[in-house]
């Protein structure tokens, strides 16, 4: 007897559901990348939040989905320039 297959069931930034393992994947990092590479971090866990961790280590820290949409919103605005960080060296945003 085949056991019954259960459909997992994924939340998306933007508050929405899906059942594809891919499209939950793409949509939290389409978010969550280019804002930890703005903030020099890297991804340590997204859903319902984002966390991340300063790129060398540090303490991990949340970011709710509204401030990292905002982030994401200003770095999209920036566009393919080069920007000055605050940490002293130029980062190339996409």
């Amino acid at each position: 007897m085949k056991p019954n297959k259960t459909t997992r069931t994924y939340n998306l930034p933007d508050g929405r559901t899906t059942t594809s393992d891919e499209k939950y994947t793409k949509e939290w990092s389409n978010l969550a990348v280019p804002v930890a590479e703005a903030l020099d971090c890297m991804v340590i866990s997204m859903n319902p939040d984002i966390v991340l961790e300063r790129t060398g280590g540090g303490h991990p820290f949340d970011l709710p989905v509204y401030v990292a949409k905002r982030i994401k919103w200003m770095v999209d605005c920036i566009g393919n320039t080069k920007v000055r960080t605050p940490w002293g060296f130029h980062h190339e945003t996409r």
